[in-house]
């Protein structure tokens, strides 16, 4: 199969409700640290709330090698590391997956690699959403999805499989051609909303295979501070 043709199936494996461990709160830490259990990986979970009351609309954030996170006035948000990225690192797995990432997968381990890469990912955010849903200080039925890079992608297919959000905000930068998600940005879902962050990024080509609703934005400054700030307006 070449790199041109690679395609993978959407990933709608059904959400179950999350066990939760929340802990500790750290001393001017702004983040609520929690972990759970993602087809038997364990995940460390972060939640970032407004100070006021809530219950506050949210989002679902995968956003790898984030550092600095803009700030989401009235807006939560709920994060994890990506399978193989951040503190979940391999040092087997995690420099060939970011090479797959970039240039696409050289052969079956590699599309091995990106296939189950992709549908932990899946598994994770959607263990997310049902903590978010299981949250009585966040608005169960107010809640979108943005991603960028790496998280566009496993995004797109979150899309495809969680019918809950109203909105995903899809940031895809410069990832390989050969892992356009088109079969998950043609499915129905919410409303889908593509952000341009360079002008040979893969909006364009992301945009051709998704729906004629689409929206396109350009990014302002950060890709994933444009993205929260759409998803803000929209949850509002």
């Amino acid at each position: 199969m070449s790199a041109g043709a690679l395609a993978f199936r959407s990933h709608r494996d059904a959400r179950e409700p999350a066990a939760v461990r929340w802990l500790p709160p750290r001393d001017g830490d702004p983040w609520t640290r929690f972990e759970l259990t993602s087809r038997g990986d364990r995940v460390s979970g972060r939640l970032r709330q407004p100070p006021d009351g809530g219950p506050h609309p949210w989002v679902v954030v995968a956003a790898p090698d984030t550092t600095a996170w803009p700030d989401t006035p009235g807006l939560a948000v709920l994060t994890a590391d990506l399978p193989l990225l951040g503190e979940r690192a391999s040092p087997k797995w995690t420099r060939r997956l970011r090479h797959c990432l970039a240039d696409g997968p050289a052969g079956a381990t590699d599309e091995a690699l990106l296939h189950e890469f992709r549908s932990q990912a899946v598994a994770d955010l959607r263990q997310l959403v049902a903590v978010g849903v299981g949250r009585e200080d966040l608005a169960r039925d107010r809640f979108g999805f943005a991603g960028t890079g790496a998280g566009a992608w496993v995004g797109a297919a979150l899309r495809a499989a969680e019918p809950g959000p109203r909105a995903a905000v899809l940031a895809p930068g410069n990832l390989a051609e050969a892992l356009c998600p088109r079969e998950d940005l043609a499915a129905s879902g919410a409303e889908l909303i593509l952000v341009e962050a360079e002008a040979e990024d893969r909006v364009a080509q992301w945009a051709s295979c998704a729906g004629p609703d689409v929206r396109l934005e350009r990014a302002a400054k950060d890709p994933l501070e444009t993205a929260l700030t759409i998803l803000g307006r929209a949850l509002a």
